[in-house]
């Protein structure tokens, strides 16, 4: 499929550049310091583990075709969980 995949975290860009890097990511790594596009997309995790203001980003896949319309979204259930990156594959070869 025709696919490009990205990557958006809420950690400063350095400390992107930084874990790019130590996990050999092969994809682009963007930063959202200020929480907007994870705010606009719903995927927060507010006041994590009891922490007040403790706002981070549940893992998340947006499956988006070429007009820009968002064609199938996971989202975790707590923050370790990963998806089946199998089945996010076979969304995107589908939509091919």
């Amino acid at each position: 499929a025709n696919a490009q995949v990205f990557g958006i975290s809420c950690g400063s860009p350095f400390a992107n550049k930084a874990f790019t890097e130590k996990n050999q990511l092969t994809f682009p790594l963007l930063s959202d310091v200020s929480k907007s596009v994870i705010q606009a997309y719903g995927v927060e995790f507010a006041d994590l583990a009891g922490i007040k203001g403790l706002t981070v980003p549940r893992r998340s896949v947006f499956i988006v075709d070429g007009k820009g319309t968002i064609q199938n979204r996971w989202l975790s259930a707590e923050p370790r969980e990963e998806p089946d990156y199998d089945e996010v594959i076979a969304k995107v070869n589908a939509m091919a």
